[in-house]
């Protein structure tokens, strides 16, 4: 029954097509059919009942409101056709975020077991890392926080996904943990017919023309194949539902190189006396290949080289769907275990990636009432990323004990493997939530908590291979090494942590008319300082600290985390036709492992790295390293809370079936964490002013070298002006652009890059 206004409210219904019928004795029954319920939506469905003398029905056929009336949630939903029909390269659902209005793609962002191989994109201005990515409800980010992506990038799940939406403002409570953007997808379930599918897809270099800069076509080998199927095990009461996704792929990727020419490897460089190539320097030059390209005139030529690209992945899921009385109850399973040979600068330094996801998710939607629902939630979130260094077939060492690092000479390609591997991370995040729906007439209500525990183990050996650097190619024939970087043998890079985030949140939908609906949201989350396996926290707390703080707590966190949302949305005509979506929310930033993974793997006293400025010989005694250079990398202690503040007014309006949309989006991000030296020198001040920095200046605490640290107090700005248009013809034909003219500014854009304090002596 309806309240005394009419009202009624629907919670927890799974998304697919149905029939809305109303009834009452005395009134003419109402029937909708083909009304369809996508993902986290909030459909408007409005009768109009007549008194009639007589029973009557009438039944219409309904396509449902191309606009969503009843919501302020700026989003747009991702139905199973796009997904499945859409050419993706790769079959990576992910590209389709990318089609939203207000979402950018983040082409400068770095995709490594650092910061995940998924696409990485911003929502509304903010950083890439910001992002929720949730299936059947369960959060699958990966270890570091990033773009759930296998080891080639690619987000799978095009025959098990039904559908996803993208929600890039105004998004209810239940969704934390997020400053940007959401992605909520849901899996398919079986039903009474059995339904399946068996695909393959090919590329192939046959269908191929030669890259520009290929000296010859390399090979191109890809095959994605699969199957979903599912059906009932118990009819109109349980379902059953599988696909698997298998990927393999052999591609010769083709990159272009600086390597020295023929009269630098024999001592002559322009403008200069030829001389003698130093012996020490000669199996440094035999690791560049000879040049094949053109010669670029300064010692140096091109070099096109060839790496292939071997890539493996398997992706299944198995999902299980029963229906009691008044409970439903659903459990699924995905696995996703991929691998990838990394072409980098040259084909006989390549890196490997590997990655296994699992999620569980098992969830409980109990009817209490006509007017309460209950919709709880258990997850599972295992993630593995990792980079390996393939072993090298080359006898040149840096350090001693230890294969080939890399080699940096200023004008030249870096050369050898990369220096920030091996390196791997293993997430275990263990989800519980519960949200309880209230329909009280006007007024529904939305209440819950959510609990997060997560366990980060990983290794991070940085620089353990050595990074070797010269100024010059003249510098490298005479063997003037600028410096090596390198680690002491006692160093450990083992870290294992323990962390939990939890989670209460209220929100109100009061529909004031049939037309206006205000949303207030209230939600409170607070985080644990991380606690360290085994003892090994460590933290430099204060940058003027004479010795690192060995144990906990790590970091303090903050608990004044409370973010009030208020929205509305406005019918603006009553028809369905026009919409007016308004409003204005603050979405924190926690810190979680992505924020103090760096300093963690890299702080005095368990990993001691140091920079050698002379060095006679390779390789070197990794016991060379101790003492040279106390380098560490810090957290700010004591933290404040980090947010958005998010606004939007966004105008939707529907014309002969073709609906456009108009938005002003704008964010604020305050008190946001970036990487700075805090550590830095003393400057001499020159007649003009201006601050100069010889090298060897005294630095602020003369207890340390630099200290790379994680900051708070950076800010952004967004404000962008977004446009869409949509229109869903007969026969399946569907159009869609969308345009965004923004502006964004950051002072930081994340935890990697190094800028430098601009304190005074004194601070």
């Amino acid at each position: 029954m309806t309240s005394s206004d009419g009202s009624y409210w629907l919670n927890g219904l799974p998304t697919g097509q149905y029939e809305a019928r109303a009834e009452l004795g005395g009134f003419r029954t109402d029937v909708r059919t083909g009304v369809v319920v996508t993902v986290a939506q909030e459909l408007v469905i409005s009768f109009k009942l007549k008194i009639l003398p007589v029973s009557e029905e009438i039944t219409v056929a309904s396509e449902g409101s191309p606009i969503e009336t009843g919501t302020s949630t700026l989003s747009t939903v991702v139905v199973g056709q796009k997904i499945r029909d859409l050419p993706l390269n790769g079959r990576d659902m992910g590209q389709l975020i990318l089609l939203q209005p207000g979402i950018i793609n983040s082409r400068s962002s770095v995709q490594s077991a650092n910061t995940g191989r998924g696409i990485r994109f911003s929502a509304g201005g903010a950083r890439p890392n910001q992002n929720l990515f949730t299936i059947d409800g369960t959060t699958i980010n990966d270890a570091l926080n990033n773009t759930p992506g296998s080891a080639q990038g690619l987000l799978l799940g095009v025959e098990t996904v039904k559908e996803f939406r993208v929600l890039t403002a105004n998004f209810g409570a239940e969704y934390g943990r997020a400053a940007g953007g959401v992605f909520v997808g849901v899996t398919k379930s079986g039903s009474n017919e059995f339904h399946g599918s068996l695909f393959e897809f090919m590329r192939n270099d046959v269908f191929d023309a030669r890259n520009f800069f290929d000296q010859e076509k390399p090979e191109f080998l890809r095959n994605q194949f699969g199957f979903s199927a599912g059906g009932p095990l118990a009819r109109n009461r349980t379902f059953w539902f599988a696909s698997y996704e298998g990927l393999r792929e052999h591609k010769g990727v083709t990159r272009v190189s600086v390597v020295p020419d023929a009269n630098a490897r024999a001592g002559r460089l322009p403008g200069q006396p030829a001389e003698a190539i130093d012996p020490r320097s000669k199996p440094i030059l035999d690791l560049f290949p000879f040049p094949n390209g053109l010669s670029l005139g300064d010692g140096t030529a091109a070099f096109i080289g060839t790496t292939n690209r071997l890539s493996n992945g398997d992706f299944f899921t198995v999902k299980l769907d029963h229906n009691f009385a008044s409970d439903a109850i659903s459990a699924r399973y995905l696995f996703d275990d991929s691998d990838q040979m990394l072409p980098r600068n040259f084909p006989e330094f390549p890196n490997f990636a590997v990655n296994r996801k699992q999620v569980l998710t098992v969830e409980e939607r109990k009817i209490v009432s006509n007017t309460v629902v209950n919709e709880a939630r258990f997850g599972f979130n295992r993630s593995t990323p990792a980079e390996k260094v393939p072993q090298s077939t080359r006898t040149l060492s840096l350090i001693s004990g230890q294969d080939l690092g890399e080699i940096n000479v200023t004008g030249l390609t870096e050369i050898g493997s990369d220096r920030t591997n091996p390196k791997g991370f293993f997430l275990n995040n263990i989800q519980a939530a519960d949200t309880l729906f209230v329909a009280r007439g006007r007024n529904n209500l939305k209440l819950g908590g959510s609990f997060d525990r997560f366990q980060y183990n990983g290794s991070s050996e940085s620089r353990t291979r050595g990074l070797l650097r010269f100024r010059s190619i003249a510098d490298l024939i005479r063997f003037r090494v600028r410096d090596l970087e390198g680690a002491t043998p006692d160093s450990d890079f083992v870290r294992g942590y323990r962390q939990s985030l939890s989670g209460l949140f209220v929100q109100d939908e009061f529909r004031v008319t049939s037309r206006l609906t205000l949303n207030g949201v209230v939600r409170h989350e607070w985080v644990s300082t991380p606690s360290g396996v085994n003892g090994k926290d460590a933290n430099l707390r204060s940058p003027m600290d004479r010795a690192v703080t060995v144990g906990g707590p790590y970091f303090q966190p903050t608990h004044h985390t409370l973010a009030p949302r208020a929205v509305f949305a406005l019918d603006l005509l009553g028809d369905g036709s026009t919409v007016i979506r308004s409003g204005f929310g603050m979405y924190f930033d926690q810190p979680l492992f992505h924020i103090f993974r760096s300093p963690a793997f890299r702080s005095l006293p368990f990993v001691n790295r140091g920079r050698l400025t002379t060095v006679t010989a390779l390789p070197v005694d990794p016991a060379l390293f101790k003492g040279v250079e106390s380098a560490t990398e810090a957290l700010q202690f004591q933290l404040q809370p980090s947010y958005a503040m998010r606004y939007n007014l966004t105008l939707q309006r529907e014309l002969a079936g073709t609906i456009l949309s108009w938005s002003s989006l704008g964010s604020r991000g305050v008190n946001l964490v970036g990487g700075v030296d805090a550590n830095t020198a003393y400057p001499e001040i020159q007649a003009d002013g201006r601050a100069f920095f010889p090298e060897g200046s005294r630095r602020r605490n003369p207890g340390f070298a630099q200290v790379r640290t994680i900051l708070q107090g950076f800010s952004s700005s967004y404000n962008a002006l977004a446009a869409g248009v949509s229109r869903h013809f007969r026969r399946d034909l569907q159009f869609q652009a969308a345009y965004t003219y923004g502006k964004s500014i950051d002072d930081a854009t994340g935890t990697s890059r190094l800028d430098y304090a601009n304190d005074s002596p004194n601070s």
